[in-house]
């Protein structure tokens, strides 16, 4: 990695490592061949198939003359224009005109070594390059840009999963990072006189202690005096070590390991692998202090650090960890949020209270349902009748029962639940009335968005339709939650198979949701509709299935009958119905057609891994939020305009802002499924279903681990 070159004035320069790309030819020795990338790109294939390039008589390969985000180099040809003098005195577009300039320098690169966001192709990209900085999954500045998921966001978590389960870091305790000396050095010897405020740990680990059985401290810390036990806590006996000092790690572990004064003055990016080793040298708990000093606010920082004790955490199950992330504040003095999980072990058997809050909307229950069972823990269903007071405003309701039919409800006495789960509108202020009633105990999960402040609830499990912002709390899937019910789909099959045997394969699987605000199914949709599949099945030579839901009215039914000209089985909805073949489609069809209405069908479509094709419907014009949609198009329109490279432009403040008027519930964005297609075709034909629920129950977990100790 290039980074901090001597020589180098780097004002100005939109990275910071701009100019250093045409410093390679004589880094390299001015001879072979050498690989350029930017920071912000992944690779999906070997690199060493775009090392190995015919270059011809070229000196670069790049996908534009003036595209040098990824190059082949021929060092020997490029030293004569880029070299480190030049580089160090001469500004990247004067150094990329130079080149370009030059009959055959520059030569064509595939694009698919340089696929930039949306240009991206499944199975044939072999670099994929996130240049949009408020989409980018790793969140890099968190303080600069309210951050959404990116559709092509999960090939880099996935890349990102697979290394931390090998336990892959850059760096680590016998490699650390370059700046990690210098910090040290910085940081070695006495602090000198109002140099800081000792870190206030007593009280916290004396209690710790009690609870836990503490009777050794390893006080780790960069600098500064070393505390005493009294300092500390008491009785216990106190070990410091400095990590400026030189002097390597204890060997021998500690029972609680504290931490201040410490991750807050290393370089970012060694605070990883130091986390890593407090949690390897403590036997029951790892205690850290992070002071920002008078930093603005907490946020975004805190969710840092809470990030990586977490991570850490997930690693070491059997100890409990807390986090004190404080600040300094002017008139007020000091300001701490803290975090803490307690071990797997500390409450056996004993499993958490759950509630689930079951409303009208079948598909919001049945994915409550879902993950209520997948984190396998004894459940109460709360059935939940509402008023006309539900359209309030939710920032109205508050956290009240203003809106519930307390007598057509189930009970919400004492004892309150430890966990509740909840989907919807509606069901959101009875949710936060519970924890109110719980003297704050109880956790909320929220499935779907809430309509109300998004900090008001513990975990908000969301999807892209509803255009929700990156936040701590808010984890972002590419579909609903779905359970799949195997022994279910096996009986359907089975009952189905004589009946679908004789009809040609292969089977393709209309399913139709029907209108779903703002999307509706109007008979000349339908008629399109059937048309294009019946066309897609013949083409195939295979037989069509078509099955509509309850939100398909009878004059688009009667249509999309006419237009599918006599499939081979077609199925219109009525309540109650034993012979529904919606069950036996999933588990016999080879591939499906799904209408773009419902991103639940869509999961439950996917969840079979065959090949899923999207028909998109078309919104309806609805007045009431004619202003709303308007406004929420002209916000996005402008975030998704064009740079001269045909990149998307950074986030400007009116994207801020309205993703801060979301996060407060004072705007609902409106339902945008287009954004889960993206997601499903980013994914591939046959890709299957994501591993949500599996992540979904992981964050649960985690939260419910998340309990102050």
């Amino acid at each position: 990695m290039l980074r901090d070159l001597p020589g180098f004035d780097r004002r100005g320069w939109r990275t910071g490592f701009t100019n250093y790309r045409f410093a390679i030819p004589e880094l390299a020795g001015r001879h072979g061949r050498a690989i350029y990338n930017d920071v912000d790109q992944i690779y999906l294939a070997d690199p060493g198939l775009l090392f190995d390039l015919d270059m011809g008589p070229h000196g670069y390969l790049a996908i534009s003359p003036e595209d040098t985000s990824v190059m082949l180099i021929d060092c020997a040809g490029m030293a004569p224009v880029w070299n480190l003098g030049e580089a160090r005195r001469t500004d990247k577009d004067t150094l990329t005109r130079r080149a370009a300039s030059t009959p055959e320098r520059w030569g064509a690169l595939a694009p698919g070594w340089n696929a930039r966001d949306q240009e991206y192709v499944a199975g044939q990209s072999g670099v994929l390059h996130y240049t949009t900085l408020h989409l980018q999954p790793w969140q890099p500045f968190p303080a600069q840009y309210s951050y959404h998921p990116h559709p092509l966001a999960e090939l880099w978590l996935e890349l990102e999963r697979a290394a931390d389960a090998e336990g892959y870091r850059i760096f680590t305790r016998t490699r650390p990072s370059a700046r990690l000396a210098e910090t040290l050095a910085r940081h070695r010897g006495p602090r000198p006189a109002g140099g800081g405020t000792p870190a206030p740990v007593d009280e916290t680990l004396s209690r710790l202690a009690r609870g836990l059985g503490i009777q050794s401290v390893l006080h780790c810390r960069v600098g500064g005096e070393p505390p005493t036990g009294a300092e500390i806590a008491a009785p216990v006996d106190v070990l410091s070590f400095d990590l400026a000092s030189g002097a390597p790690w204890p060997e021998a572990p500690a029972d609680a390991v504290v931490a201040t004064d410490l991750l807050e003055r290393l370089p970012i990016e060694d605070v990883p692998w130091v986390v890593d080793e407090l949690f390897a040298h403590a036997r029951r708990l790892v205690l850290a202090v992070v002071d920002v000093g008078g930093a603005r606010r907490l946020p975004p920082g805190t969710a840092r650090w809470r990030r990586v004790m977490a991570a850490a955490g997930g690693r070491h199950p059997k100890l409990a960890w807390r986090l004190d992330v404080r600040r300094r504040r002017l008139i007020h003095g000091w300001e701490t949020v803290s975090f803490g999980s307690r071990p797997d072990d500390a409450d056996a058997g004993a499993p958490p209270r759950v509630w689930t809050l079951l409303g009208e909307r079948e598909g919001d229950n049945a994915q409550i349902r879902g993950l209520a069972e997948a984190l396998g823990w004894p459940a109460e269903a709360k059935r939940l009748t509402f008023t006309r007071n539900y359209k309030l405003w939710n920032l109205l309701l508050g956290a009240s029962l203003l809106s519930l039919d307390r007598g057509h409800s189930a009970a919400l006495d004492a004892p309150w639940p430890d966990l509740v789960i909840a989907a919807g509108r509606r069901s959101a202020p009875v949710a936060r009335w519970i924890r109110t009633q719980s003297g704050g105990r109880s956790r909320l999960v929220h499935i779907g968005r809430p309509w109300a402040p998004l900090g008001s609830f513990d975990l908000i499990v969301t999807t892209p339709q509803y255009g929700l912002p990156q936040r701590p709390n808010v984890l972002h899937n590419a579909l609903p939650i779905v359970r799949s019910n195997a022994a279910r789909l096996a009986e359907a099959g089975v009952r189905w198979t004589p009946r679908l045997a004789a009809l040609p394969r292969p089977l393709v699987a209309l399913l139709v949701g029907g209108d779903s605000p703002p999307y509706v199914l109007d008979p000349g949709t339908a008629e399109r509709l059937g048309r294009e599949a019946a066309d897609c099945a013949h083409a195939l030579g295979g037989t069509l299935l078509v099955t509509c839901g309850p939100r398909v009215h009878a004059p688009a039914s009667e249509a999309l009958a006419v237009a599918a000209r006599g499939p081979g089985h077609f199925h219109r909805w009525r309540p109650d119905d034993p012979d529904n073949p919606y069950l036996a489609y999933l588990a016999l069809a080879d591939r499906f057609i799904v209408t773009g209405d419902s991103a639940s069908m869509l999961a439950e479509a996917c969840a079979t891994g065959k090949p899923v094709s999207i028909f998109p419907l078309p919104e309806r014009a609805d007045w009431r939020w004619r202003t709303t949609r308007r406004v929420q198009r002209w916000v996005e329109r402008r975030q998704a305009r064009r740079s001269v490279r045909g990149t998307v432009r950074q986030q400007d403040w009116i994207g801020r802002l309205w993703d801060r008027l979301v996060e407060l519930g004072l705007i609902k964005r409106m339902r945008d499924l287009t954004r889960v297609h993206r997601v499903v075709e980013a994914r591939g034909e046959g890709a299957g279903a994501p591993d949500d629920l599996e992540r979904a129950v992981a964050r649960v977990r985690q939260l419910m681990r998340e309990r102050p100790i």
